[in-house]
């Protein structure tokens, strides 16, 4: 059985999870893709700040040029996403250890995001799921 299979049948509530498995990011994008859902894949190796995190998850997501770069654009973006639609999302956050280490306290901010992003959209009967790859500070995150 596949690692993401709790998320393709709902096992597993929409959220922030942590990754743990060595897959590569390809296969498990792939995967998700060929279950007809979107896959978005951060960046996270030097996300080390609030400003190269909201870079790398624009970048990720492929946000349109008019989403600006801070906390309450990156929500608004996260409940939008209809440049890219789909009967539901995963993002992989690679190396999110860089930003949380460097900064835990815009880290829990983006976590708090990242999840209410996931609350939202399961308030609207569509998956979002956030796979995060890395140890990170503060908060634990639930394992996947």
């Amino acid at each position: 059985m596949s690692v993401l299979e709790p998320l393709f049948t709902r096992r597993t509530a929409p959220g922030v999870y942590r990754l743990l498995t060595r897959r590569a990011t390809a296969g498990l994008c792939a995967e998700v893709e060929a279950h007809g859902w979107r896959c978005f894949v951060i960046a996270g190796k030097t996300a080390t700040d609030k400003p190269t995190f909201l870079h790398a998850v624009a970048a990720g997501l492929g946000f349109p040029p008019y989403v600006g770069q801070n906390w309450d654009a990156l929500a608004d973006a996260l409940g939008d996403l209809t440049w890219a639609q789909g009967e539901g999302y995963v993002v992989i956050y690679d190396q999110a250890n860089a930003f949380a280490a460097h900064e835990p306290a815009q880290w829990n901010m983006a976590r708090d995001i990242l999840a209410e992003a996931c609350g939202y959209w399961a308030t609207r009967g569509t998956p979002f799921y956030v796979l995060v790859r890395g140890t990170v500070a503060g908060r634990d995150l639930d394992t996947l």
